[in-house]
């Protein structure tokens, strides 16, 4: 019987490409008594039972991709734009600064880093909503940009 279960534990469905782990049980000792001796005998039984438990692709670790939303600010003509961008609570920003003209221009992030000439970039943690970041300019105005977490939908 016990080669019987333990054939069933390779049987099974499911397509969902997860994994499959089998854990063995066996059942707890069984005592007896012996009425003719009134001693007490320990016996062991050797029952199978397969424990299988999936592993869904959603659970296994390795092939997630955080969630980030992008923060675009151009230089142009010795300007850097848009002053304020608005960005979903909670959500890492990637921070970009990129150059059409052709100049050098940076933004500092206090704290957490500065980004340069064209086409660097920066991943910032997300924001609580109302929460901003203020980054500072250099080789350019305005002195200040922001970055503001919004709850509210739309443009």
């Amino acid at each position: 019987m016990a080669a019987a279960l333990v054939g069933l534990a390779g049987c099974g469905g499911g397509g969902s490409g997860g994994q499959t782990t089998t854990t063995v049980a066996s059942s707890p000792p069984t005592s007896t008594t012996t009425p003719s001796s009134g001693s007490t005998s320990l016996e062991l039984s050797q029952t199978v039972v397969p424990i299988t438990t999936t592993t869904s692709k959603e659970q296994q670790s390795g092939d997630e991709v955080p969630i980030s939303t992008q923060a675009l600010f151009t230089g142009r003509g010795g300007k850097i734009t848009p002053r304020k961008i608005e960005v979903p609570p909670f959500i890492a920003v990637t921070v970009v600064l990129r150059s059409a003209d052709g100049k050098s221009y940076g933004i500092e992030v206090p704290g957490h880093g500065v980004i340069t000439n064209g086409r660097a970039q920066l991943k910032l943690a997300g924001l609580r909503a109302g929460d901003r970041y203020v980054l500072k300019t250099t080789g350019a105005t305005p002195a200040k940009l922001i970055i503001e977490a919004n709850a509210e939908p739309g443009p």
